[in-house]
């Protein structure tokens, strides 16, 4: 039976204690036809020696060692991507691991129909500490209390535009990008300047493949995302930093946002009330607080809802150009 080729990404960056486990997850993938593409981009660990022993494996296809650090993760998708010659992509996150079966669950429904752009499964949340590898919770229990919704209760294939409307364009459901395989078309016609990202790479790639293909869900736990200190999204939160790309995201899909008042105005809710506070530095947040309350909720709340978007952009920009830090 013809089996359509993966091509695995493992972009990493001093991860040598969890690599060994994130390639031998991949190498033991009960689907065959893969090849491995390992990034590194430049450690200053001993990932390198847990590399080499991988580098001749029949399944390694590529391996490339950055003689200067990249910044940015996904500039090394960007490599790799170019570098693939699958159908499709899946980004196998250096500090994540996966059950064998993932890529076996989840290839088919892709085969099945050439309209879904990606697919992407439940995740684990791992507490990696002393090695202990705890379960804490699941992606589904997250996206669950998020929306209030029993969507992720069930496997389902939906309308692209429908899935960025009600979901995407808000928050990226898609939480663990090792939990993801994309269809390469998919991602090539999304036509994402991924480089220009540090943090928020992964949600414009989906939000863009939104607006062309159907987006498929499998409710199966068959990916384990890791919360450990050196972990980039957790970095990125604790400084605040993503919060500027996480906006210039929304505010491209602020479109769809619209097609729903009310959930328009849980959004600058949102931004009032955690939002911008999270992103200012500790002595200025009284002096935010005090102008940024004055302003009227009930004008900010009909401005969402019947100005341009442009003038609703420029104006949540200025408060953030002006308030919070560079």
């Amino acid at each position: 039976m013809f089996e359509s080729m993966v091509s695995v990404i493992i972009p990493n960056y001093n991860h040598f204690e969890y690599l060994t486990q994130r390639i031998d997850s991949v190498i033991s993938q009960t689907y065959n036809n893969i090849e491995i593409i390992i990034l590194d981009d430049c450690s200053l660990d001993n990932s390198r020696d847990i590399i080499e022993q991988y580098k001749n494996h029949p399944k390694v296809s590529t391996v490339v060692y950055n003689k200067e650090n990249s910044g940015s993760v996904f500039r090394q998708w960007t490599k790799g991507i170019k570098l693939a010659k699958g159908e499709y992509i899946w980004i196998a996150e250096s500090d994540d691991f996966a059950e064998p079966e993932l890529l076996s669950k989840m290839i088919p429904v892709l085969d099945q129909d050439k309209e879904i752009g990606l697919i992407y499964c439940n995740s684990n949340v791992i507490y990696d500490k002393n090695n202990a590898n705890k379960r804490l919770y699941t992606l589904n229990d997250l996206r669950r209390y998020m929306f209030k919704t029993p969507t992720w209760d069930s496997s389902f294939i939906m309308d692209g535009k429908l899935f960025l409307q009600k979901y995407l364009s808000k928050k990226c459901v898609i939480n663990n990008a090792s939990a993801v395989v994309m269809r390469k078309d998919a991602l090539d016609l999304a036509n994402v300047n991924l480089e220009q990202f540090r943090y928020a790479g992964d949600w414009a790639a989906y939000n863009n493949i939104s607006m062309n293909f159907k987006i498929a869900f499998i409710n199966e736990t068959l990916s384990n995302y890791r919360d450990h200190v050196s972990n980039t999204s957790k970095k990125a939160f604790i400084n605040h930093k993503i919060n500027y790309e996480n906006y210039s995201i929304i505010s491209k899909y602020y479109n769809y946002l619209l097609k729903n008042k009310s959930s328009t105005v849980k959004y600058i809710y949102s931004v009032r009330k955690s939002f911008l506070p999270l992103l200012i530095r500790s002595k200025d947040r009284k002096e935010i607080y005090k102008r940024y309350k004055s302003i009227n909720s009930k004008m900010i709340n009909k401005a969402l809802i019947f100005l341009p978007q442009v003038m609703i952009e420029t104006y949540i920009s200025r408060l953030l150009n002006k308030y919070v830090r560079k």
